[in-house]
């Protein structure tokens, strides 16, 4: 039995394809899973790998970067219509938007260019969302443009359901860690899930300035 966790939105788009997959490789292993936003203790609640997303704090457990992803600005093609002569950041700012309130500052952001020039806006939320895949969702019905991680995103812009707003413009992206407890030997089955992971994570779309791969 492998025991590990992961957060909801990239749980549910890559770590549990990657758990079926780590199934019919080594269908003698089974796997219990938390998906959950909250950040789980390994050591606390007894699991073998803890899946992080974003920027790690200092902790005394080990972690190991996997990959990593971009945050993008996103919206409907009708919103993005209603953007005609905005090329600047900051003059998004009283267009309705989306707030993840997951994330610790979900109304600040600073875009870059590609001349390294940065821009800075505050956001004002015209809707306040607690989970990412419920801002995605409100994002969809056209209650506004977000900031969401590519994982979260690819179907719809490949499908045209989103559009990249500003895609001149780029956000810090972040790391996807693999952290485990600080001990001297790692179980067998948590080295087998973490490659069966990081092919799954390699063979991911990865996100262009304009679009998808």
């Amino acid at each position: 039995m492998l025991r590990l966790t992961a957060p909801f939105d990239y749980g549910v788009a890559v770590v549990v394809p990657a758990i079926a997959e780590f199934h019919r490789r080594f269908p003698d292993c089974t796997a219990d899973v938390v998906i959950s936003d909250r950040t789980l203790d390994p050591v606390e609640k007894d699991i073998e790998l803890a899946i992080r997303v974003g920027w790690l704090t200092d902790s005394n457990l080990l972690a190991r970067r996997i990959g990593g992803f971009q945050q993008l600005l996103v919206g409907t093609p009708d919103l993005a219509a209603r953007l005609a002569g905005r090329t600047q950041p900051d003059q998004l700012a009283d267009l309705p938007f989306v707030a993840n309130s997951v994330l610790r500052d979900p109304l600040g952001w600073s875009f870059t260019d590609s001349d390294g020039q940065q821009r800075s806006v505050r956001f004002s939320p015209t809707l306040v969302i607690d989970a990412t895949l419920g801002a995605l969702e409100a994002v969809r019905s056209g209650a506004g443009m977000s900031i969401l991680p590519d994982y979260a995103v690819q179907a719809d812009l490949v499908s045209g359901r989103l559009v990249r707003i500003l895609p001149a413009w780029s956000l810090e992206s972040g790391g996807i860690y693999a952290v485990t407890p600080a001990t001297r030997f790692r179980r067998a089955r948590v080295n087998a899930f973490l490659n069966v992971l990081i092919e799954c994570e390699r063979r991911r779309p990865q996100m262009k300035q304009d679009g998808v791969t």
